[in-house]
């Protein structure tokens, strides 16, 4: 697959998309990509980057290096979010913190919001390659095999040797058969999309990263009282503190409304639990009683 636009910016193509070779151009999508905007497992975005290995001046990757901003599992920048992150500047969410400052908030007013969809981003197409790697080690025989059926299957219904690699078609001309195996790949793909979004929602990891919500309640919500039913260890650490689902039995303040169940994510220290039982402060958003958030 490669497509290079005949359109250019500063000498290079618009747009260059390469699976086969190193893709150049102003905007550059392929497995290795080089470009003021690019794309790929690696390569190098001038402004932006997003990929496996990546550096620029802004970068999204596992692994990325951007002056100005990087985000990934490994990351060092002026402003870095990460895992394992360097920077003069950042919010390290998960993992070891090297310096913690809130620099978004000069300029962002849900600055924690935005951070916190961004890291779920990344959790995201990180879950969506390692599903499309597994599913295509595991599949790459299977269609290769079809492949060579029809191949087959075809080369007989033309009077042909079976062993030819190639097909002729009516006018003579060489016919390549259908390719199964990309055919598959880029269906698991399109499938995997809605799949891993269901499957971080069943484990309730979404809602570990809502700050959104949880900031518009506890600034707009009314008070209420929430008694722990049930709670379980989510397995997932941020900022040194451990993330607990709670399923909640709500009371709210206000008399006219009867008590119902709830859930929310509530963090503890590491090392600290939450028992069924405990109670604590919480606010609800009347409009939507089933958003609520622990007061800190």
């Amino acid at each position: 697959m490669a497509y290079k636009s005949k359109t250019t910016i500063f000498g290079l193509p618009l747009i260059h998309i390469s699976a086969s070779e190193p893709a150049i151009g102003f905007i550059a999508i392929g497995q290795t990509a080089y470009g003021f905007f690019s794309i790929g497992q690696f390569g190098v975005g001038l402004v932006f980057g997003i990929g496996q290995f990546m550096a620029g001046l802004v970068t999204i990757g596992q692994f990325s290096i951007g002056p100005i901003m990087s985000i990934g599992m490994f990351s060092a920048g002026w402003f870095s979010i990460g895992m394992f992150s360097a920077g003069y500047e950042g919010l390290h969410l998960i993992g070891y913190h090297f310096i913690e400052n809130n620099f978004l908030e000069r300029f962002v007013p849900d600055w924690e919001g935005l951070v916190f969809s961004l890291v779920y981003l990344i959790i995201f197409c990180l879950f969506v390659f390692l599903s499309n790697l597994i599913v295509n080690m595991a599949v790459g025989g299977i269609t290769s095999g079809i492949e060579q059926i029809m191949l087959k299957m075809n080369t007989d219904e033309k009077g042909a040797s079976t062993g030819h690699e190639t097909l002729k078609g009516d006018n003579g001309s060489e016919k390549k058969p259908f390719p199964v195996q990309k055919t598959a790949r880029i269906c698991f793909f399109i499938l995997s999309l809605p799949l891993v979004w269901f499957g971080l929602h069943q484990l309730r990891i979404d809602k570990a990263f809502d700050r959104t919500t949880v900031n518009r309640v506890l600034k707009t919500g009314r008070d209420g009282v929430g008694e722990v039913v049930r709670a379980t260890d989510m397995s997932v650490s941020i900022n040194d503190s451990q993330a607990w689902l709670v399923e909640v039995l709500v009371t709210p303040d206000d008399v006219e409304r009867e008590p119902y169940m709830a859930e929310t994510i509530v963090f503890e220290d590491e090392g600290g639990s939450v028992s069924v039982g405990e109670k604590f402060s919480l606010k609800y958003d009347p409009k939507k009683p089933e958003d609520i958030a622990a007061v800190p």
